[in-house]
């Protein structure tokens, strides 16, 4: 069941769900990608219209926790950049819920593993192993 709201944003509340629409963005520090809701992007940037809310955030460390956590065949150019007033505007609005990036892909895969997150194919950040 979800909760309405009948103000002037047109917005409402998503009581959650499985089957319930969402938005999700990722960040690392002060940048901020749409990963899911891409339909509701522009109400959500406008701050007025219906999108899911709360919008869900989900912190990365760095560009390796993010690619352990998108997996090998997405690319954050995939995903619209989103400036970082409209996530301090979602947050002063309590319409954000903020998050550590879990262990596990997103598909339950589990880690993806050092050989999908980088071009090192370390995951540690250091330089990539020498060929004989």
């Amino acid at each position: 069941m979800r909760d309405t709201d009948d103000g002037d944003n047109g917005g409402g509340r998503d009581g959650g769900g499985e089957d319930a629409p969402r938005m999700l963005l990722l960040a690392i520090n002060e940048s901020y990608w749409l990963c899911e809701g891409k339909e509701f992007l522009n109400p959500m940037l406008l701050g007025r219209g219906y999108f899911p809310r709360p919008v869900h955030c989900i912190r990365c460390a760095d560009i390796f926790e993010l690619r352990r956590y998108i997996g090998p065949n997405r690319m954050v150019t995939d995903f619209w950049g989103i400036n970082p007033d409209i996530v301090a505007r979602l947050r002063r609005d309590n319409d954000l819920l903020e998050y550590a990036a879990p262990a596990v892909s997103p598909d339950g895969s589990g880690d993806t593993g050092p050989d999908d997150v980088g071009p090192d194919d370390t995951g540690r950040g250091g330089p990539p192993p020498q060929t004989p």
